[in-house]
């Protein structure tokens, strides 16, 4: 795979993120279960990635119980985003 280019799982988490909008949060179990992976770190992998692009953040909060939930979400700069387009990252 060429420098920059993104694969064919990290394309699937992102076209998720950007079809559901900045600010929508998702966990990891639900990320698997939409695009297919078996492996969470199929998905962590993708996530980083795009974290440290500035694509998505990642964050905590506590669910109706109490308990911390790790969340990840897409950023505006995500969601403006173009994979296909040639950029020098």
């Amino acid at each position: 795979m060429a420098k920059g280019k993104m694969s064919e799982g990290a394309r699937k988490v992102l076209s998720v993120l950007q079809e559901a909008g900045p600010g929508v949060k998702f966990t990891t179990k639900r990320m698997m279960e939409i695009c297919g992976f078996e492996k969470a770190g199929s998905v962590t992998g993708s996530v980083t990635g795009l974290v440290k692009k500035g694509y998505a953040v990642r964050f905590s909060e506590p669910d109706e119980e109490g308990k911390e939930v790790k969340y990840f979400a897409l950023t505006e700069d995500g969601a403006n985003f173009d994979p296909d387009q040639d950029t020098e990252n």
